[in-house]
Protein backbone atom coordinates (compact mmCIF):
# COMPACT_ATOMS: atom_id res chain seq x y z
CA UNK A 1 0.00 0.00 0.00
CA UNK A 2 1.36 3.35 -1.01
CA UNK A 3 -1.12 5.61 1.50
CA UNK A 4 -1.64 4.86 5.05
CA UNK A 5 -5.44 4.29 5.60
CA UNK A 6 -5.51 7.45 8.33
CA UNK A 7 -3.80 9.48 5.73
CA UNK A 8 -6.31 8.43 3.20
CA UNK A 9 -8.97 9.47 5.17
CA UNK A 10 -7.35 12.93 6.02
CA UNK A 11 -7.48 13.39 2.65
CA UNK A 12 -11.33 12.62 1.86
CA UNK A 13 -12.44 14.77 4.42
CA UNK A 14 -10.46 17.48 2.60
CA UNK A 15 -11.78 16.88 -0.68
CA UNK A 16 -15.42 16.22 0.30
CA UNK A 17 -15.27 19.58 2.48
CA UNK A 18 -13.93 21.30 -0.53
CA UNK A 19 -16.63 20.12 -3.07
CA UNK A 20 -18.96 20.84 -0.63
CA UNK A 21 -18.13 24.40 -0.31
CA UNK A 22 -17.92 24.63 -4.17
CA UNK A 23 -21.32 23.51 -4.46
CA UNK A 24 -23.19 25.49 -2.07
CA UNK A 25 -20.87 28.54 -3.39
CA UNK A 26 -22.12 27.85 -7.22
CA UNK A 27 -25.88 26.98 -5.21
CA UNK A 28 -26.04 30.32 -3.72
CA UNK A 29 -25.16 32.31 -6.72
CA UNK A 30 -27.75 30.56 -8.80
CA UNK A 31 -30.33 31.56 -6.06
CA UNK A 32 -29.06 35.39 -5.84
CA UNK A 33 -28.79 35.37 -9.41
CA UNK A 34 -32.16 33.70 -10.64
CA UNK A 35 -34.22 37.13 -11.87
CA UNK A 36 -30.89 38.69 -13.33
CA UNK A 37 -29.39 35.63 -14.93
CA UNK A 38 -32.35 33.43 -16.03
CA UNK A 39 -29.99 30.10 -17.05
CA UNK A 40 -28.18 30.53 -13.77
CA UNK A 41 -29.64 27.15 -12.68
CA UNK A 42 -28.66 25.57 -15.71
CA UNK A 43 -25.13 26.66 -15.53
CA UNK A 44 -25.59 24.98 -11.64
CA UNK A 45 -27.01 21.88 -13.05
CA UNK A 46 -24.03 21.75 -15.01
CA UNK A 47 -21.80 22.00 -12.25
CA UNK A 48 -23.77 19.20 -10.85
CA UNK A 49 -23.91 17.01 -13.62
CA UNK A 50 -19.83 17.66 -14.24
CA UNK A 51 -19.49 16.64 -10.59
CA UNK A 52 -20.93 13.40 -10.59
CA UNK A 53 -19.33 12.24 -13.69
CA UNK A 54 -15.67 13.07 -12.54
CA UNK A 55 -16.45 11.35 -9.33
CA UNK A 56 -17.51 8.20 -11.06
CA UNK A 57 -14.53 8.27 -13.85
CA UNK A 58 -11.36 10.02 -12.02
CA UNK A 59 -10.03 12.90 -12.34
CA UNK A 60 -8.41 13.23 -15.93
CA UNK A 61 -12.30 12.75 -16.95
CA UNK A 62 -13.22 15.56 -14.52
CA UNK A 63 -10.73 17.95 -16.15
CA UNK A 64 -11.76 17.11 -19.89
CA UNK A 65 -15.76 17.49 -18.88
CA UNK A 66 -14.50 20.94 -17.56
CA UNK A 67 -12.77 22.19 -20.09
CA UNK A 68 -15.78 21.01 -22.58
CA UNK A 69 -17.93 23.03 -20.15
CA UNK A 70 -15.94 26.20 -19.91
CA UNK A 71 -16.02 26.22 -23.86
CA UNK A 72 -19.60 25.71 -23.77
CA UNK A 73 -20.51 28.33 -21.62
CA UNK A 74 -17.72 30.46 -22.91
CA UNK A 75 -18.99 30.54 -26.16
CA UNK A 76 -22.74 31.62 -25.01
CA UNK A 77 -21.53 34.10 -22.62
CA UNK A 78 -19.51 35.88 -25.39
CA UNK A 79 -22.38 35.94 -27.98
CA UNK A 80 -24.84 36.80 -24.78
CA UNK A 81 -22.77 39.87 -24.01
CA UNK A 82 -20.83 40.92 -27.11
CA UNK A 83 -23.29 40.52 -29.64
CA UNK A 84 -26.96 40.01 -28.29
CA UNK A 85 -26.22 42.79 -25.58
CA UNK A 86 -23.61 44.84 -27.28
CA UNK A 87 -21.63 45.16 -24.05
CA UNK A 88 -18.05 45.74 -23.58
CA UNK A 89 -17.22 43.42 -20.30
CA UNK A 90 -18.38 39.94 -19.06
CA UNK A 91 -20.26 40.49 -15.11
CA UNK A 92 -18.55 39.39 -11.96
CA UNK A 93 -21.55 36.82 -12.01
CA UNK A 94 -20.45 35.47 -14.86
CA UNK A 95 -16.53 34.99 -14.50
CA UNK A 96 -17.53 33.16 -11.23
CA UNK A 97 -18.67 30.52 -13.51
CA UNK A 98 -15.16 30.05 -15.37
CA UNK A 99 -13.53 28.66 -11.70
CA UNK A 100 -16.56 26.75 -10.78
CA UNK A 101 -16.70 24.32 -13.56
CA UNK A 102 -12.74 23.83 -13.30
CA UNK A 103 -12.80 23.54 -9.76
CA UNK A 104 -16.12 20.87 -9.79
CA UNK A 105 -14.87 18.65 -11.97
CA UNK A 106 -10.98 18.55 -10.36
CA UNK A 107 -12.38 17.85 -6.49
CA UNK A 108 -14.87 15.68 -7.65
CA UNK A 109 -12.43 13.48 -9.72
CA UNK A 110 -9.87 14.24 -6.76
CA UNK A 111 -12.59 12.84 -4.55
CA UNK A 112 -13.56 9.61 -6.39
CA UNK A 113 -9.68 8.77 -6.95
CA UNK A 114 -9.17 9.02 -3.24
CA UNK A 115 -12.34 7.03 -2.43
CA UNK A 116 -11.21 4.06 -4.61
CA UNK A 117 -8.29 3.92 -3.48
CA UNK A 118 -9.15 3.97 0.36
CA UNK A 119 -11.69 1.09 -1.46
CA UNK A 120 -8.04 -0.71 -3.00
CA UNK A 121 -6.15 -0.14 0.61
CA UNK A 122 -8.98 -1.90 2.19
CA UNK A 123 -9.54 -4.69 0.35
CA UNK A 124 -5.34 -5.54 0.89
CA UNK A 125 -6.02 -5.08 4.17
CA UNK A 126 -8.56 -7.19 4.13
CA UNK A 127 -6.52 -10.10 1.73
CA UNK A 128 -3.40 -9.94 4.53
CA UNK A 129 -6.00 -10.47 7.57
CA UNK A 130 -7.64 -13.56 5.67
CA UNK A 131 -3.85 -14.88 5.24
CA UNK A 132 -3.64 -14.82 8.82
CA UNK A 133 -6.96 -15.90 9.30
CA UNK A 134 -7.13 -20.13 10.22
CA UNK A 135 -10.36 -21.33 11.55
CA UNK A 136 -13.63 -21.24 9.77
CA UNK A 137 -15.97 -18.14 12.29
CA UNK A 138 -19.18 -20.79 11.71
CA UNK A 139 -17.55 -23.98 13.33
CA UNK A 140 -14.01 -23.14 14.70
CA UNK A 141 -12.71 -26.08 12.47
CA UNK A 142 -9.43 -24.88 10.65
CA UNK A 143 -10.38 -23.38 7.23
CA UNK A 144 -9.60 -24.72 3.88
CA UNK A 145 -6.31 -22.86 3.46
CA UNK A 146 -5.06 -24.23 6.92
CA UNK A 147 -6.13 -27.46 6.30
CA UNK A 148 -3.61 -27.79 3.32
CA UNK A 149 -0.88 -26.79 5.49
CA UNK A 150 -1.91 -29.04 8.79
CA UNK A 151 -2.13 -31.84 6.65
CA UNK A 152 1.32 -31.09 5.15
CA UNK A 153 2.72 -31.20 8.47
CA UNK A 154 1.41 -34.53 9.52
CA UNK A 155 2.71 -35.95 6.43
CA UNK A 156 5.98 -34.69 7.40
CA UNK A 157 5.88 -35.86 10.46
CA UNK A 158 4.99 -39.62 9.31
CA UNK A 159 7.92 -39.67 7.49
CA UNK A 160 10.29 -38.46 9.99
CA UNK A 161 8.67 -41.39 12.43
CA UNK A 162 9.67 -43.77 9.95
CA UNK A 163 13.07 -42.46 9.39
CA UNK A 164 13.81 -42.67 12.81
CA UNK A 165 12.75 -46.56 13.07
CA UNK A 166 14.48 -47.15 10.36
CA UNK A 167 17.86 -45.79 11.73
CA UNK A 168 16.88 -47.16 15.85
CA UNK A 169 16.32 -50.99 13.39
CA UNK A 170 19.81 -50.33 11.35
CA UNK A 171 22.00 -48.87 13.81
CA UNK A 172 22.12 -51.56 16.62
CA UNK A 173 24.27 -53.87 13.74
CA UNK A 174 26.98 -51.18 13.84
CA UNK A 175 26.88 -48.88 17.49
CA UNK A 176 25.70 -46.45 18.66
CA UNK A 177 28.67 -43.92 18.31
CA UNK A 178 28.71 -40.48 17.40
CA UNK A 179 31.02 -41.62 14.30
CA UNK A 180 28.99 -44.46 12.90
CA UNK A 181 25.94 -42.17 13.62
CA UNK A 182 27.54 -39.74 11.42
CA UNK A 183 28.07 -42.27 8.94
CA UNK A 184 24.81 -43.53 8.59
CA UNK A 185 23.50 -40.06 8.32
CA UNK A 186 25.38 -39.46 5.02
CA UNK A 187 24.87 -42.68 3.92
CA UNK A 188 21.46 -42.79 4.23
CA UNK A 189 19.66 -39.04 3.57
CA UNK A 190 16.50 -38.36 4.51
CA UNK A 191 15.54 -38.11 0.89
CA UNK A 192 16.27 -41.80 0.65
CA UNK A 193 13.87 -42.83 3.61
CA UNK A 194 11.27 -40.76 2.02
CA UNK A 195 11.39 -42.36 -1.10
CA UNK A 196 11.24 -45.61 0.51
CA UNK A 197 7.86 -44.26 2.96
CA UNK A 198 6.66 -43.22 -0.30
CA UNK A 199 7.00 -46.69 -1.78
CA UNK A 200 4.66 -48.57 0.56
CA UNK A 201 1.31 -48.70 -1.69
CA UNK A 202 -0.45 -51.47 0.26
CA UNK A 203 -2.03 -51.78 3.93
CA UNK A 204 1.07 -53.47 5.25
CA UNK A 205 3.30 -50.67 6.33
CA UNK A 206 2.16 -50.41 9.96
CA UNK A 207 -0.71 -47.80 11.13
CA UNK A 208 2.22 -45.82 13.33
CA UNK A 209 3.95 -44.47 9.74
CA UNK A 210 0.36 -44.01 7.79
CA UNK A 211 -2.36 -40.70 7.85
CA UNK A 212 -5.52 -41.33 6.72
CA UNK A 213 -8.07 -38.12 5.37
CA UNK A 214 -11.55 -38.52 5.63
CA UNK A 215 -13.86 -36.24 4.48
CA UNK A 216 -17.33 -36.08 5.31
CA UNK A 217 -19.94 -34.41 3.01
CA UNK A 218 -23.35 -33.67 4.31
CA UNK A 219 -25.53 -34.03 1.03
CA UNK A 220 -27.77 -30.78 0.20
CA UNK A 221 -26.46 -29.31 3.59
CA UNK A 222 -27.32 -25.61 1.84
CA UNK A 223 -31.24 -26.11 1.65
CA UNK A 224 -31.24 -26.63 5.33
CA UNK A 225 -31.17 -23.22 5.86
CA UNK A 226 -33.34 -22.20 2.97
CA UNK A 227 -36.30 -24.99 4.30
CA UNK A 228 -35.68 -24.71 8.20
CA UNK A 229 -34.14 -21.02 8.74
CA UNK A 230 -31.23 -19.92 9.93
CA UNK A 231 -32.18 -20.17 13.35
CA UNK A 232 -32.37 -24.19 12.51
CA UNK A 233 -29.30 -23.91 10.32
CA UNK A 234 -27.34 -22.52 13.08
CA UNK A 235 -28.66 -25.06 15.44
CA UNK A 236 -27.99 -28.36 13.71
CA UNK A 237 -24.35 -26.93 12.30
CA UNK A 238 -23.57 -26.30 16.41
CA UNK A 239 -24.87 -29.79 16.65
CA UNK A 240 -22.75 -31.41 13.57
CA UNK A 241 -19.22 -29.73 15.17
CA UNK A 242 -20.37 -31.09 18.86
CA UNK A 243 -20.77 -34.28 17.42
CA UNK A 244 -17.42 -34.47 15.22
CA UNK A 245 -15.47 -33.01 18.51
CA UNK A 246 -17.10 -36.39 20.55
CA UNK A 247 -16.42 -38.61 17.88
CA UNK A 248 -12.52 -37.73 17.13
CA UNK A 249 -9.62 -37.45 19.04
CA UNK A 250 -8.16 -34.72 20.23
CA UNK A 251 -5.09 -34.92 18.42
CA UNK A 252 -7.10 -35.37 15.02
CA UNK A 253 -7.43 -32.19 12.76
CA UNK A 254 -10.53 -30.70 11.88
CA UNK A 255 -11.25 -28.71 9.01
CA UNK A 256 -14.07 -27.32 7.31
CA UNK A 257 -13.34 -27.52 3.45
CA UNK A 258 -16.76 -26.30 1.87
CA UNK A 259 -20.08 -25.51 3.80
CA UNK A 260 -20.94 -28.76 3.56
CA UNK A 261 -18.09 -30.78 3.67
CA UNK A 262 -15.93 -31.38 6.17
CA UNK A 263 -12.23 -33.17 6.69
CA UNK A 264 -10.46 -35.29 9.79
CA UNK A 265 -6.97 -35.85 9.53
CA UNK A 266 -5.98 -38.69 11.59
CA UNK A 267 -2.14 -39.19 12.25
CA UNK A 268 -1.01 -42.55 12.93
CA UNK A 269 -4.12 -44.22 11.44
CA UNK A 270 -4.54 -46.38 8.76
CA UNK A 271 -7.69 -46.64 6.60
CA UNK A 272 -9.13 -50.01 8.03
CA UNK A 273 -9.05 -48.38 11.47
CA UNK A 274 -11.08 -45.14 10.87
CA UNK A 275 -13.98 -47.70 10.03
CA UNK A 276 -14.55 -47.65 13.84
CA UNK A 277 -14.71 -43.95 13.87
CA UNK A 278 -16.88 -43.47 10.37
CA UNK A 279 -19.70 -45.57 12.12
CA UNK A 280 -19.77 -44.12 15.18
CA UNK A 281 -20.10 -40.41 13.24
CA UNK A 282 -22.50 -42.39 11.47
CA UNK A 283 -24.34 -43.09 14.40
CA UNK A 284 -23.71 -39.65 15.98
CA UNK A 285 -24.99 -37.17 13.48
CA UNK A 286 -27.26 -39.24 11.45
CA UNK A 287 -30.72 -37.66 12.59
CA UNK A 288 -31.63 -34.82 14.50
CA UNK A 289 -34.96 -33.81 16.33
CA UNK A 290 -35.23 -30.10 14.81
CA UNK A 291 -38.49 -27.07 15.47
CA UNK A 292 -39.90 -26.53 11.92
CA UNK A 293 -41.27 -22.55 11.23
CA UNK A 294 -44.84 -23.78 11.87
CA UNK A 295 -43.66 -24.77 15.43
CA UNK A 296 -43.48 -28.68 14.68
CA UNK A 297 -40.82 -31.38 16.06
CA UNK A 298 -39.58 -33.01 12.67
CA UNK A 299 -36.47 -35.76 13.03
CA UNK A 300 -34.24 -34.57 10.21
CA UNK A 301 -32.00 -37.12 8.63
CA UNK A 302 -28.68 -36.13 7.26
CA UNK A 303 -27.17 -38.17 4.08
CA UNK A 304 -23.60 -38.45 5.13
CA UNK A 305 -21.15 -39.49 2.30
CA UNK A 306 -17.22 -40.72 3.43
CA UNK A 307 -14.58 -40.64 1.52
CA UNK A 308 -11.65 -42.10 3.26
CA UNK A 309 -8.18 -42.42 2.41
CA UNK A 310 -4.49 -43.04 3.16
CA UNK A 311 -0.50 -41.58 3.16
CA UNK A 312 1.62 -43.02 1.41
CA UNK A 313 -1.00 -45.46 0.26
CA UNK A 314 -3.42 -43.12 -1.84
CA UNK A 315 -0.99 -40.57 -2.31
CA UNK A 316 1.89 -38.40 -0.44
CA UNK A 317 0.65 -35.21 -0.85
CA UNK A 318 -1.76 -32.85 0.57
CA UNK A 319 -3.89 -32.37 -2.89
CA UNK A 320 -3.22 -35.97 -3.85
CA UNK A 321 -5.56 -37.28 -0.51
CA UNK A 322 -8.00 -34.43 -1.10
CA UNK A 323 -8.75 -35.07 -4.60
CA UNK A 324 -8.66 -39.04 -4.32
CA UNK A 325 -10.63 -38.69 -1.00
CA UNK A 326 -13.23 -36.38 -3.20
CA UNK A 327 -13.39 -39.38 -5.48
CA UNK A 328 -14.10 -41.92 -2.78
CA UNK A 329 -17.16 -39.14 -2.04
CA UNK A 330 -18.45 -38.72 -5.27
CA UNK A 331 -19.00 -43.07 -5.40
CA UNK A 332 -20.35 -43.00 -1.59
CA UNK A 333 -24.61 -43.30 -2.47
CA UNK A 334 -25.06 -42.84 1.67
Amino acid sequence: MNNKPGNNIHTLNIRLFSLATVLIVSQLIALLTEMTYPLTFLWYALSVALSVLAYARGRSFGLILSLIAIFTFGTYDVVQVFVLRGVASIPTVEIVWFFIFPLSGYLSGELGDTVRNYAKDMDVIRTKAEEYIMVDVETGFYNRKFFFLELQEELLRARRRYARTKMHVILPKYGYSLTTRRRYARTNRDSDMNVDWERWQTDDIDSTYQVTLMLIEIRHFSDIEVIYGSEQYSRILSTIVDGLHRCARLTDGKARIDPGLFALILPETSALDSMTLKQRIQETLGKFEIITPSKQKRVLTLQLAFGIVSAPRDGVTPESLLAAAQKEVQLDLG
